[in-house]
């Protein structure tokens, strides 16, 4: 099994999510991550959708999410022609003496220190989940006093075909 994105785009109307997450229940599939938010067309959402399968899953859910009416346009994306991201907050347990080492972390992941406190500094970092994974590592010998993680976001590479 290898993991699948589906880009659903969806008129944005109350209870349409829920269908779809209501479909991969009913199908017995397991959603590893979902995230949605608007498009460029008024009124149309894309859900982003990862999951764990082979082809023939895939197909059998796209079939089926055809039938949903309020579905405009599904696209199964690959890994190799597409952008894929997930955005991490990252709070961290810094005193003073930690701070600089911390922040020479942040630097190299490109993240961003988005809050300090008095006793801690919150990361947002928009990556790819291994890098995000990685930075999760180092990060943890200073004390991860909460993390908090979106689903996978996808967009097709402009990619020009011949």
């Amino acid at each position: 099994m290898t993991k699948q994105i589906l880009s659903i785009w969806v008129e944005n109307r109350t209870g349409v999510m829920g269908k779809v997450a209501g479909l991969f229940s009913d199908m017995e599939i397991n959603i590893d991550s979902i995230a949605v938010g608007d498009t460029e067309s008024e009124g149309i959402s894309r859900i982003t959708i990862t999951i764990n399968g082979d082809d023939d899953m895939v197909n059998r859910i796209i079939s089926e999410l055809h039938k949903i009416v309020n579905i405009v346009k599904i696209k199964k994306l690959s890994e190799k022609d597409a952008v894929i991201r997930e955005l991490a907050f990252i709070m961290v347990e810094a005193s003073e003496d930690k701070r600089s080492n911390i922040v020479t972390l942040v630097e190299i992941f490109r993240a961003a220190i988005v809050d300090i406190g008095a006793n801690t500094i919150t990361i947002a970092i928009c990556e790819e989940a291994v890098k995000i994974q990685a930075l999760k590592d180092l990060l943890h010998s200073y004390g991860i006093r909460e993390i908090v993680q979106s689903g996978v976001v996808a967009i097709d590479r402009d990619i020009k075909r011949s």
